[in-house]
C-alpha cells in the first residue's frame, strides 16, 4: 500500500510539499504547473482511458463475417509450391478464413468465430 502511495505522489504530484508550507489560491505557484506534469494528466487521465475503452470496444463488438469467394485469376496465384506441407496453403494457414485457390476448405458457416 505505501508503494502505491509513493508512485501516485511522484506520478500526479508536482513536487511533493508538506503540509506545514502554505499555497494560498491567489499564488503564482497554486496558479501554474510545468508543463511537463500537465502533460502527465492529460496521458493518464486521458488517453489511458481511452485506449482501454476502445479495446473493450473491439472485444466485445467483434464480429467477422467471411467474405464470399470469388475465383479471381489474379489472385491466389501459386507459381511454385510452397516448401512445407501440401505446398498449396501458407505457413499461417487458417481454413476457416483464408481461402484456397479452389476455394475454402471448411464450407460450414463461420458462426463460431
Amino acid at each position: 500500500m505505501n508503494f502505491l502511495k509513493e508512485m501516485s505522489r511522484k506520478i500526479f504530484v508536482p513536487g511533493f510539499r508538506s503540509f506545514s508550507e502554505k499555497v494560498g489560491k491567489g499564488s503564482k505557484e497554486a496558479a501554474e504547473l510545468p508543463k511537463h506534469i500537465i502533460w502527465r494528466r492529460i496521458f493518464f487521465f486521458g488517453c489511458v482511458p481511452m485506449v482501454g475503452l476502445t479495446f473493450v470496444n473491439c472485444l466485445l463488438n467483434y464480429e467477422h463475417v467471411r467474405p464470399e469467394f470469388i475465383p479471381y485469376e489474379h489472385m491466389r496465384l501459386r507459381s511454385k509450391k510452397y516448401p512445407w506441407g501440401d505446398g498449396v496453403k501458407t505457413f499461417f494457414h487458417n481454413k476457416r478464413l483464408n481461402a484456397l485457390p479452389n476455394g475454402y476448405e471448411d464450407d460450414s458457416d463461420v458462426e463460431d468465430l
